[in-house]
């Protein structure tokens, strides 16, 4: 806020004092509605008249009361919540024009009057505004180089519209994203209690104010950036979809999006409601956000649609140039939007994507993740990874790359504009409730002509749960390998065989009619999955050279080697062989490892239990050699065979080779799937 009451004000305090007057005068001049806010005029000399005595907690209307540990129910009483009214109107343009009076001056010493009119505002070479005993100087040119929006779909905005909120201490639960660890017994208890609920720690969550202070956790370059971003940029619908989400972690969301987002660049918050159920998102909800400082809808579905189905919603109802898709537990952090809307600015087939922040599930603790170092990718399965470049030495270049913003997939959120949304093909509406939805868009904007970027000056905060508190109807597990199928068969070409190998079942699934999607590809003129994996994902696990392929069965028993759900560490498994592919599908490729997904066998030459660990392609203790003639499979470091032990023994051991049976296995040459796939290439 424009602190006053004080005699001395800091570098940082005059230069937001002098960016908020540029900009409110500058709209003052251009736009006579807005002068007829700010200015009683009479007989052409208008007098300005605001007042000084407003502060940022204006611009924020939601304050939190203190959490009251003895009541909480799933309606709005579990959150006793103070809502300030007295905030005057805020013009769409600009939310702040806090100026007491505009000096014009002569000389250096005394300012004429405390009037001015517009044509003496306009003529003087330096004006000065008066806050307290400290007068501001602000020169011509620095009053002519504030841009001002146009009717072309730009608008301009400047960092002083920004909330100031997290820069003043404040003392309370989960301030300056810190964690709340809940100690005593009936705390603990109620923490068990509630968790279910949203698969949170709901307990915690309403403790904390919705319009709680976080870090700011940018890079030190991207602060000074803040001012350097296009003056004119587009504005944005945020689209938030939700089914029985917590009260305080939705409006959470919404809160940090209204403060920490420049007035002039967010249009409106659309809340799409998937059909919740809990009172406290009905009416309730409704009546909190119909006086907030930004337009906020309640789009209802009247029946559960999904979150793709109900992002469409919301989508078409949207009225700004870029839409900007959250989801409903998320806060938004300082500088978070004008990243994102400059990279679409600069090319409409941009894709923009923030850095997605970890909000602790347990804490609410806000913890600040990489820009750089990670790359959002895609397993076997078609399910969303991040990957940790930093630890490939391999990929080294790939680690720069990404600190210029190619990303291949994405998890979260992301910006779009409006048009291209619908010119590059939406979702896919034959998807259904969730799941590949991200897989299938990230594919084929790349194949299509379009660009994914992470944008490192932008940060979202993400609760990231461990299981989902939901219910799919059809079922989880058919209503993913539907949305995976439908994926496979329209985007992945010749590799989709190499799915179907790792995930047989999927094949006994109705994936519908694809007859649009396919339309849509061929309209779009869109590249192969090769090129893809060539050029935007080469250190895919699907970019592998394939040898053997399929169960490492034992000769002894029906026996499988399992990779035990991928657990970076821990020992392979040796369980009973289910043909269901996934965790017991293994390929020996050409480098001699057995990569089971993104991991590989692995064994030191002073242990005989055999692992499981990130294949890192440097070969040492991840290289075995399948002996096909004797059917051995042998340690390269240690020079002992895999041994399984003798039937029912469940371990999976390194032995000195000695030809038995328990030291036998049986893996398919991929020659079936090669041939599929040089056949669809027209080289077979």
């Amino acid at each position: 806020m424009m602190m006053s009451c004080r005699n001395t004000f800091s570098r940082r305090t005059i230069r937001i004092i002098k960016v908020v007057f540029i900009t409110s005068f500058v709209w003052l001049l251009l736009d006579v509605a807005m002068m007829s806010i700010y200015l009683d005029c009479s007989s052409g000399d208008c007098k300005i008249t605001s007042n000084i005595e407003k502060s940022h907690n204006n611009i924020l209307p939601i304050t939190q009361e203190k959490h009251k540990k003895d009541s909480h129910s799933d309606d709005q009483n579990h959150l006793s919540l103070e809502n300030d009214r007295t905030m005057e109107h805020h013009t769409e343009k600009h939310a702040m024009k806090d100026i007491q009076n505009i000096l014009i001056i002569k000389d250096k010493s005394t300012p004429e009057s405390t009037t001015a009119s517009v044509e003496k505002i306009k003529e003087a070479e330096t004006i000065a505004v008066k806050m307290g005993n400290q007068i501001i100087e602000i020169t011509r040119g620095e009053r002519q180089s504030v841009e001002i929006g146009s009717d072309s779909g730009l608008y301009g905005w400047d960092v002083s519209e920004y909330w100031e909120g997290d820069d003043n201490p404040k003392v309370g639960p989960g301030e300056a994203g810190r964690g709340v660890t809940i100690d005593d017994d009936a705390g603990k208890a109620k923490v068990k209690e509630l968790w279910s609920v949203n698969q949170f720690n709901l307990y915690v969550s309403d403790m904390i104010a919705l319009n709680r202070s976080i870090p700011d956790i940018r890079h030190s370059n991207c602060r000074k950036k803040e001012h350097n971003y296009p003056k004119q940029l587009p504005d944005t619908s945020v689209v938030v979809v939700f089914h029985n989400e917590a009260w305080s972690t939705l409006l959470r969301t919404v809160t940090s999006v209204i403060n920490r987002s420049p007035r002039s660049l967010l249009k409106e918050i659309i809340l799409v409601d998937d059909a919740s159920t809990r009172e406290h998102l009905g009416l309730a909800l409704e009546q909190f956000v119909a006086d907030l400082s930004v337009p906020v809808r309640v789009v209802r579905q009247q029946k559960r649609v999904g979150l793709i189905r109900a992002r469409l919603a919301g989508a078409e109802v949207a009225t700004g140039g870029v839409i900007t898709f959250l989801d409903s537990h998320c806060e938004a952090t300082r500088g978070w939007l004008p990243p994102l809307l400059s990279e679409i600015a600069v090319s409409r087939s941009t894709v923009a994507v923030p850095v997605i922040d970890t909000i602790n599930d347990d804490t609410f603790a806000y913890q600040g993740n990489s820009e750089t170092a990670f790359a959002g990718g895609f397993n076997w399965r078609l399910e969303f990874r991040w990957y940790d470049m930093s630890r490939q030495s391999r990929n080294a270049s790939r680690v720069t790359l990404l600190s210029h913003s190619t990303l291949p997939q994405w998890p979260v959120g992301f910006s779009i504009d409006r048009e291209y949304f619908y010119e590059s093909g939406s979702y896919d509406e034959g998807m259904d409730i969730w799941g590949a939805e991200n897989l299938e868009m990230s594919f084929r904007l790349w194949q299509c002509g379009g660009r994914l970027v992470i944008v490192p000056c932008s940060h979202v905060g993400h609760v990231f749960r461990k299981n989902s508190p939901y219910s799919f109807p059809g079922g989880t597990g058919n209503t993913l390998t539907k949305n995976s199928r439908r994926l496979a068969e329209v985007w992945l070409d010749e590799y989709k065989f190499f799915w179907y190998q790792v995930n047989p079942s999927a094949l006994s699934v109705d994936y519908g009619d694809l007859t649009s999607r396919f339309e849509l590809r061929t309209r779009l003129g869109c590249k192969s999955f090769r090129w893809y994996i060539e050029n935007v994902w080469p250190e895919s696990q699907m970019n592998v050279d394939l040898d053997m392929i399929g169960e490492l069965r034992s000769m002894e028993g029906d026996y499988c080697v399992d990779n035990m759900g991928y657990k970076d560490g821990e020992k392979a498994g040796l369980v009973r062989c289910h043909g269901q592919g996934g965790n017991q599908f293994f390929v020996l490729t050409g480098p001699q490892e057995i990569r089971g997904d993104e991991v590989c066998l692995d064994a030191t030459n002073l242990d005989t239990e055999v692992h499981v660990y990130r294949c890192h392609g440097q070969g040492g203790n991840q290289v075995f050699h399948f002996h096909k003639n004797s059917k051995t499979v042998r340690h390269q470091s240690s020079d002992k065979c895999m041994d399984s032990g003798g039937a029912d023994s469940g371990e999976l051991r390194l032995r000195p080779c000695d030809g038995s049976p328990r030291q036998q296995w049986r893996i398919e040459p991929a020659t079936k799937l090669k041939q599929q796939i040089l056949s669809y290439r027209g080289e077979g």
